[in-house]
């Protein structure tokens, strides 16, 4: 006769059952928790790189078809009131808001940066000078000569409003390498043609520069690029919501251009960057590095500027040097809040409210690119 089980043996297999579903359940929960936190990591990782890219990109072109410094450039001339420099770094968030930096319990001081260069092409265009030396310059750029099909993009209208900005600069070259830059007053896409004025940051005066029309000259866009962490909804310091933007920074006006941002990384919480310089002192000496750029000598171990202000050297830049850190879109309740063991030590969390028992992961990159136009010019 067959013999049901007793209630021991079913409140034992209930026991055991619930065990292995318990456990079943913990390993799904794990499993879930681990690919989710993966893919925020790899999403993270994915905007770090990119950002990253464009960073290096800008830093390979800084001072190109411009100047390291027009101060101690002997082919800049008339030498600018303001002075033009390859690059130049700001300490902490400038202008922004601290507490957005500082609330519940962070410490972070992102770096600005601000590059000029040529940014949207890589060639000189010839051009003709319409007026004479006194008063604006009327400048026309000649149709395409080439091959039908082959001329660049700054030919077109568009391109050559987008590579030459009302209220930027020009380099204006002549048959001897001397450079002049001066600023746009107006650009005319469709008869490709630029008047341009000495603004009164860069006026200058001199018996050098453009000696009027008859003469044979080439002319580029130089544009100034800002790098700076903003918040994405101004007015609200205590909503760490930030991204990495890159701006069109206008050097007459000394202000941001307006409709000239464009984000390069969201969620980016940190900017640092530190540089790399030839000895001021002696050329052939190996190059030093230069990782803490908040001490008050310079700021840099040699006491050379490389703020942007008077009296910068940006021309002894050889390597520049990038390091960002992106949070997670949300906090994670594993994750708990951690200060950096040191000054220069890792970031790896960051509070997005007052409880503590919680933290946005943080995830950083570091980066390294030859600032190649500074290098070939070897002021």
């Amino acid at each position: 006769m067959a013999r049901g089980f007793t209630l021991t043996e079913l409140m034992v297999g209930i026991l055991l059952s619930a065990l292995v579903v318990a456990a079943l359940y913990n390993m799904f929960v794990t499993a879930s928790y681990v690919f989710h936190t993966q893919g925020e990591v790899s999403a993270t990782q994915l905007r770090l790189r990119s950002a990253m890219e464009q960073v290096k990109d800008d830093l390979r072109r800084a001072g190109l078809m411009s100047t390291p410094n027009s101060e101690r450039d002997n082919g800049v001339c008339p030498k600018p009131e303001a002075n033009i420099y390859a690059l130049g770094w700001g300490d902490g968030a400038g202008e922004l808001e601290a507490d957005i930096f500082q609330a519940y319990g962070n410490d972070l001081q992102p770096d600005t940066l601000l590059l000029s260069g040529n940014f949207t092409s890589s060639s000189t265009y010839p051009a003709d000078i319409a007026a004479g030396r006194r008063g604006p310059l009327r400048v026309n750029l000649p149709p395409w000569g080439g091959p039908e099909g082959w001329e660049p993009a700054i030919y077109g209208s568009d391109g050559f409003e987008q590579s030459f900005i009302t209220g930027q600069l020009v380099r204006l070259t002549n048959a001897y390498g001397g450079s002049q830059f001066l600023r746009m007053a107006t650009v005319d896409g469709e008869g490709r043609r630029l008047t341009l004025e000495q603004a009164p940051r860069f006026a200058a005066g001199g018996s050098c520069g453009l000696m009027g029309s008859g003469d044979s000259f080439e002319i580029n866009p130089v544009q100034h690029v800002l790098y700076r962490i903003e918040p994405r909804r101004p007015g609200e310091p205590d909503d760490l919501e930030t991204d990495l933007v890159r701006q069109y920074w206008d050097p007459v006006a000394e202000e941001v251009v307006p409709d000239s941002d464009v984000v390069v990384g969201q969620n980016i919480v940190d900017f640092q960057v530190w540089f790399t310089l030839r000895d001021p002192l002696n050329s052939a000496a190996p190059l030093l590095d230069d990782n803490d750029l908040s001490d008050a000598a310079g700021p840099n171990m040699f006491g050379v500027r490389i703020d942007g202000q008077a009296g910068s050297r940006p021309e002894l830049v050889r390597v520049g040097g990038v390091r960002m850190c992106a949070r997670s879109d949300r906090e994670d309740p594993r994750w708990r809040f951690r200060e950096p063991a040191a000054d220069n030590g890792p970031l790896i969390a960051v509070n997005l409210n007052e409880d503590r028992s919680e933290a946005a992961r943080v995830t950083c990159l570091t980066g390294e690119v030859e600032v190649v136009n500074l290098t070939l010019r070897n002021m």
